[in-house]
């Protein structure tokens, strides 16, 4: 049975199984279909697209929001590991 007022099949949750996960960074690394080296990606049509992705098992549906949402902490991971590796020569005087 579906939810009548949003007509969808499976629930409509943030981004949270391994595979989502995996979808995502695939869509946005370079030469995905969301990759825009100009600005965020168009989270409607990433939705859109999401929508055509769902399994009801290991994917689901995605509001623009919560890819947008998900967007913002995947991009501060990101930065986060690349300032890691960029400064590694400086944390070695700091290990024990």
């Amino acid at each position: 049975m579906f939810t009548l007022a949003q007509k969808v099949q499976y629930a409509v949750t943030p981004v949270h199984t391994k595979d989502e996960f995996e979808l995502f960074r695939k869509a946005l690394q370079p030469g995905g279909l969301f990759c825009s080296p100009e600005g965020p990606p168009n989270f409607g049509m990433m939705a859109a697209w999401w929508s055509s992705q769902v399994n009801g098992t290991s994917i689901f549906y995605k509001f623009p929001e919560y890819l947008a949402t998900h967007h913002k902490t995947w991009l501060d991971q990101k930065h986060t590991s690349h300032t890691m590796i960029a400064s590694r020569e400086q944390q070695k005087p700091n290990e024990t």
